[in-house]
This record gives C-alpha cells, structure tokens and sequence, in this order.
C-alpha cells in the first residue's frame, strides 16, 4: 500500500556527536534517505528550510520539499510553520499523516486543526502513547505528556484508545490494561484513580474480549509483561517516561565507563570471544535501546501524528517514522474510531 507521509524537518533539537553539532534536518534527512531505500512504497512531503535540507534529496521523485518555518518551544499555532503546513495538508487529505521531533505543546496545538476522531465527544483529548520493553516483548503507557490535567472521561477514553491499537498494532488478541498508582491495594491510589477504577470495574463485562481489566498496577507490571498498557494521566505519564529513558542512558553510560576501564588483559580474554559478545550485545541492545521504541503517537486526531523526542538521533526518527508508516497501512484510526463508539461511557 503506497503512503504519503509528512515529515516535519525543521524543528528539534541540536544534538552533539563527538565534538560536531548536528542538526535536526541532517538527522530527518538521513532518515528519510534509510526508509527511502527500506520501503518503496512510501511518498515523503518534507516541510521545513529547503537551505538545510540541502540538495541530498531534491532529485529524488518520492520526495517533495515545502519551505516553511520553524516554531519556538511553547510558541503554539504560526502560519506557514512546518506544523501549519503539514496539518493542513492531513486535514485536506494531501498526506496521511506525519512525523514530528517538535515541542510537544506545538505538535497538539496545531494538530487540533485536524479535528479529533468523532467517538472522542467534547470533554475528551487525544493521547500520547509511547511504546516500552517488557519480559514479555513491549507494553504501552498512555498519556505521556498529550494532557496534563485529570480528567476521569478524557483518561478512560486514552484507555479504550490504547487498548485498541494494541490489539491491532502490536496484535495483541485481549490487551491487559492496568491503571499507574502506588500500590496495588485497595486503599492505595488518589481519588482520581479511584474512581477510574471504579469506571474500569463498572465496564469489565461489556468489554468482553476487548481488552482484559487487570486493576491497580505499578510501573514494574508493565516491564515484567503483566500488562500490556499502563493507564495514567498525561503529567504522571510523561515523568515515568523520563525518568525511564535516564535510568536506560545512566546504564548504558555505566557499561560503556567501566568497559574502558578493564585492563588489557581482561580486554584481550573478552577479544578472543568478540563475535559471540558483540551478537549478544547487539541483541541486549535491540531490546533495551530507546531509539528502537521512539515514536508516541498522538492517537484521537484525524489523521497519524507521530511524535518523536526533540534529541532524537537519526536512528531513532527511522523507527519512529516507520512506526507511522505501519499505523497508516494497518487503518488503525478507523478501528480506534470504532472501539470508542461501541464503549462509549453510558450517561
């Protein structure tokens, strides 16, 4: 299936390599170059400063590049910014969606021109869902950061969203989905979360074989495979999502010190062995390594947007912008609009 995917590719961050600043256009650009190669069957608007996306991709017939401008962190709606531009042409159908290292105040901003999927109502605002690691092959959080305030509607309907994009993305027949706390016991929790459960206990049975209600859960449920989404409002979801891509880099930066430090003979023990210990870290890497999991998706908007962090390297905007592009094919909006509709919150 032959998709059109926008690509913002002007905003982000400046990211260190070595001692050599790299921009956020040369990262998008050698992405889209990688995918170019990958997928044949995708179509690419890049909307962003044609100075900086340089000449690497003006020949190319799959690629089309609009001038546009960039947008301050917080700024919000500017005419003519890359955000302006690509969600307009998702609200006129031109692409199916797009792929953003924004700010993410400005990606929900401006993607509200899109509209939100009917089965949203009025009290309700899309989710940013990120994908995480678990014993058990990946789990989602959602909200990481899309809302911030706690809204018990807003926050069931996140969860009846994530539920079906994980039974349709990540093929998952009955998703677990459990609500983030401090505790598991009954008595544990803020009324918020409470009553959430209360809301969640309440729909067990009309939920049938859509998703499987697990309760109360702590972030440990997620990465040992308990659960396959762990529920939360956007502020408490976006510090659990920080604070577990530090504690990844912490780690690598700890095996990385003290794999310097070993003496030259330990070094030369571990160099007879070196083609089975870089296989084994190569897979350690795969499962644990953020960049392969980068790409929130801002689900509840007419059309995919996908969000990456604003330091993301350019292997981390491939995966992230190959996520988009499986989300697009697989129709997954249409069956979120479905699973809203048919477990609407009865009034």
């Amino acid at each position: 299936m032959q998709v059109t995917l926008g690509i913002d590719a002007i905003n982000g961050d400046t990211i260190l390599k070595g001692k050599k600043e790299i921009p956020p256009a040369t990262r998008i650009v050698n992405a889209v170059k990688r995918l170019l190669v990958e997928d044949k069957e995708v179509d690419f608007i890049l909307a962003g400063n044609k100075k900086e996306i340089g000449s690497e991709l003006k020949d190319q017939p799959r690629v089309e590049i609009i001038n546009s401008d960039s947008l301050k962190p917080g700024e919000g709606h500017k005419k003519h910014s890359s955000l302006n531009v690509l969600t307009n042409m998702a609200y006129l159908g031109s692409i199916e969606g797009f792929f953003t290292i924004a700010d993410t105040h400005n990606v929900c901003k401006e993607s509200v021109r899109m509209g939100r999927l009917e089965g949203l109502g009025k009290g309700s605002y899309p989710a940013l869902l990120a994908h995480f690691p678990s014993l058990k092959g990946k789990f989602i959080i959602a909200d990481v950061g899309a809302t911030t305030e706690q809204v018990l509607e807003n926050t069931y309907n996140h969860g009846v969203m994530a539920a079906a994009y994980a039974k349709y993305t990540l093929k998952i027949p009955r998703p677990k989905l459990g609500i983030l706390t401090i505790g598991t016991e009954k008595h544990k929790g803020s009324k918020f979360v409470k009553s959430l459960d209360e809301i969640f206990t309440r729909m067990e049975e009309r939920f049938g074989d859509f998703l499987d209600y697990q309760g109360k859960i702590e972030i440990g449920d997620g990465f040992s495979g308990k659960v396959d989404i762990v529920l939360t409002d956007g502020h408490t979801g976006n510090i659990t999502l920080k604070s577990v891509e530090a504690a990844v880099n912490l780690l690598t930066h700890f095996i990385k010190e003290e794999a310097s430090n070993l003496s030259i003979p330990y070094k030369l023990s571990l160099a007879l062995g070196y083609p089975g210990i870089r296989k084994l870290k190569s897979r350690v890497s795969r499962k644990i390594d953020p960049r392969v999991y980068n790409g929130a998706i801002a689900i509840g908007f007419n059309g995919a947007v996908f969000k990456g962090r604003g330091n993301s390297d350019e292997k981390a905007i491939f995966y992230g912008m190959k996520r988009a592009v499986d989300y697009i094919r697989k129709d997954i909006n249409s069956k979120v609009e479905s699973a809203l509709e048919k477990y609407k919150l009865p009034r």
